[in-house]
């Protein structure tokens, strides 16, 4: 059965606390999903659009930053908690090389529990063991009968990527514990700023940093001939840098957000 990444991404996002889109979006651009799961920014929107619709999800505020468009902020409800809980079996369970056990393990590890999702892998790392097995004894009769050297190597191709996903989850089975607590839960800058208000963003941050060098300077100026900056005795002010401001994502007076 093929995982919905997009939806198993946005739930997931979600029951770990409300966010509007461009939040979510901005977690999928951190770690690529784009690139590796096939999660776009439009299917971000889309599925919170349809999700939504048919009450996997609740709109539970909207947020407004400066002259932006207002964005709603959307929660889970039970039906959404039970879809995601079915997608995250599926995932976890299928013995296929797939992204969607590594969206499973990314989005809905932190926070769970341990001893459930170590029994999850160990029955997937047993199915992968048995195909691999089976591969290997189905190469050694098609080397016995002659199959030519291509047929071979595909089979070694096969082999090789099934053994590594069995040693892949031993790793995991090893640190299990670290991948189910809480704070493993990805988490964007934005995320970080809002958990303290008083960290600043882009532009006012970068101004209120220079403003600090400057104070600081002028409080504590370098005595008449000391050494260069970085030298014994010498103090050295590091100015931070906040980053570019932020997307400000799709057009949210036309989409859900």
């Amino acid at each position: 059965m093929k995982v919905n990444h997009a939806t198993l991404v946005v739930l997931a996002l979600l029951r770990s606390e409300p966010m509007h889109g461009h939040q979510i979006r901005r977690v999928a651009e951190l770690v690529n999903l784009s690139e590796w799961a096939e999660v776009s920014t439009g299917a971000i929107y889309n599925t919170l659009r349809r999700l939504a619709d048919d009450g996997s999800i609740v709109a539970v505020r909207t947020e407004q930053e400066g002259n932006r468009p207002p964005r709603t902020v959307y929660a889970p409800t039970e039906a959404g908690l039970y879809e995601l809980e079915r997608l995250r079996e599926v995932a976890l369970s299928q013995p296929i090389p797939d992204a969607s056990v590594m969206l499973a393990l990314i989005f809905t590890a932190p926070g769970s529990d341990p001893d459930e999702l170590r029994e999850l892998l160990r029955v997937r790392q047993a199915a992968l063991r048995r195909q691999h097995e089976d591969l290997v004894h189905l190469r050694q009769r098609k080397d016995a009968q002659g199959a030519p050297v291509t047929a071979a190597m595909a089979f070694r191709a096969w082999e090789m990527q099934l053994a590594a996903a069995v040693a892949w989850h031993d790793e995991v089975d090893g640190r299990i514990e670290e991948l189910c607590a809480p704070e493993a839960m990805i988490r964007t800058p934005d995320h970080r700023r809002a958990a303290d208000p008083g960290i600043p963003r882009g532009a006012r941050a970068r101004a209120q940093a220079r403003a600090a060098a400057a104070a600081a300077r002028e409080s504590n100026p370098s005595p008449a001939g000391a050494a260069e900056d970085g030298a014994p005795g010498t103090p050295s002010t590091v100015t931070p840098s906040a980053g570019p401001e932020p997307d400000a994502g799709p057009d949210t007076r036309s989409t859900p957000s």
